[in-house]
């Protein structure tokens, strides 16, 4: 519920910070930078606090839904928004290059959300989930304040239509990507009505998606410099940052996860047990298309480093569609292997 409803506030993606920030940096123009961040702060707030007096008033509904409390869904809501301030304010650290100060935020955010989680899940429930969230998040943006209140003074105003522009392709692209993660398993869940099916599968995604941390930090923190080479120099000073990201990517991804899809069945056994080593087809397969989405998150950053956002929002419906007909086609006659095939070819599309 929590990243559904950040995704449905966040007109305002990370990336957009990012990227007018760096560019207005290269410039010179640090009046702009503070601009931009003041501005993009107040458009947050702005549409968070508005969007969350109408869905508060659904509040009654949506507990009932989820069979949750309503002060539940008040605080899930609350940390919601404190997790899109958290995550403009981790953009522009990284657009400031403060990656050391991005990390100690995340280890704040996860040593005051996660660690009180654990222990008021015990004896309030998902109230006490949803508080320790939201506690995590007002730590990290009270740190992140302070390592940026240098930024914060009213820099010269920015036009908030221009960053709307760039930022609307991506927001419509957050809600893809939400989709895309749910259908596989929907889908699989629709053609074998098997909970069982689905737990094994859902377990076996999850492990290979975690291979995403050979190369999700790296693209998260060369938006900034692809974005700097693109207004400082020509556009061969692209292609020469690219063809050196990419050989570093190709280079760390393939070999890691071609060496764990070659032993899967061996890995599946330790780990999990026997019940899951029928599937290692599966597990092989997602494990070994871990460079398709690699090479897929760098272009994406690349487009998004020179303004081309459009661009990426239509690889992500291209992507989207060719998922789906790979899984009319595959789904049920392979089942999970089939699930697996099609994410792996609509990465690779």
């Amino acid at each position: 519920f929590i990243s559904v409803y950040s995704t449905i506030i966040m007109i305002i993606r990370p990336a957009t910070v990012t990227w007018f920030m760096t560019r207005y940096l290269a410039q010179n123009e640090e009046d702009k930078v503070r601009g931009v961040l003041v501005m993009s702060l107040k458009i947050e707030i702005i549409v968070s606090a508005l969007a969350f007096l109408c869905i508060s008033t659904l509040s009654g509904f949506i507990s009932k839904y989820l069979s949750l409390s309503v002060l539940t869904v008040l605080f899930a809501m609350a940390a919601g928004f404190l997790s899109n301030i958290v995550a403009v304010l981790t953009s522009a650290l990284y657009a400031l290059s403060k990656y050391a100060e991005a990390a100690k935020q995340s280890m704040i955010s996860n040593i005051f959300s996660r660690f009180p989680a654990l222990g008021l899940a015990l004896t309030e429930g998902p109230l006490g989930i949803a508080f320790a969230w939201a506690l995590g998040n007002i730590t990290s943006i009270l740190y992140q304040l302070s390592k940026l209140r240098r930024f914060l003074s009213n820099g010269k105003p920015t036009n908030s239509s221009c960053m709307l522009k760039y930022s609307m392709p991506l927001y419509a692209l957050s809600f893809i990507s939400l989709f895309q993660g749910w259908a596989g398993i929907s889908f699989l869940y629709l053609i074998t009505k098997s909970q069982s099916i689905i737990g094994v599968y859902y377990i076996i995604s999850a492990s290979a998606g975690m291979l995403a941390i050979l190369y999700s930090p790296f693209t998260s923190v060369v938006l900034n410099a692809f974005a700097y080479v693109h207004t400082t120099s020509e556009e061969n000073g692209i292609n020469k940052t690219l063809g050196k990201v990419e050989g570093i990517i190709v280079l760390l991804v393939l070999i890691v996860s071609l060496s764990i899809a070659a032993v899967s069945p061996t890995l599946l056994r330790l780990i999990y047990g026997k019940v899951y080593v029928h599937d290692y087809v599966a597990f092989s397969t997602l494990a070994g298309s871990t460079i398709f989405s690699a090479l897929s998150s760098v272009y994406a950053t690349v487009l998004r480093a020179i303004g081309r956002t459009g661009r990426v929002l239509e690889a992500g419906i291209v992507a989207t569609i060719s998922l789906f007909l790979a899984l009319f086609i595959l789904a049920p006659r392979f089942g999970a292997t089939g699930v697996a095939a099609s994410v792996a070819m609509s990465g690779f599309v």
